[in-house]
């Protein structure tokens, strides 16, 4: 009786922490790294990895998290566009990484 209530203590812990971590990771992609809405043109090269591409968003100031990012371009199951985007520090990154998925309306030029 005594194992399978340590049994079922560790199975309520680890789901708190996943539900804690996925909270924290919901809270990472849905915030926009500051409120500042100036254009910032993004370049995508052709050749650039999903690593490169995250740490140079990372780097411009786009996004919070160069990790949370490749997590969720990994879950999308797409491919990143070649080519100039205009984008913002007031986009959350999920919205960074549909605009750069699909080279929608914010995008300046596909090369």
């Amino acid at each position: 009786m005594k194992r399978i209530r340590i049994i079922l203590r560790c199975i309520l812990g680890l789901v708190f922490i996943i539900c804690i971590l996925g909270l924290v990771f919901v809270s990472l992609i849905s915030s926009p790294v500051s409120k500042d809405t100036k254009d910032i043109i993004f370049v995508v090269s052709s050749g650039e990895n999903i690593n490169m591409v995250a740490s140079n968003l990372s780097g411009s100031g786009l996004i919070n998290s160069k990790i949370s990012f490749i997590i969720l371009y990994a879950m999308s199951g797409g491919n990143i566009e070649v080519g100039e985007y205009k984008l913002s520090p007031s986009m959350p990154q999920i919205h960074i990484l549909k605009v750069l998925l699909k080279g929608s309306s914010s995008s300046v030029r596909k090369k």
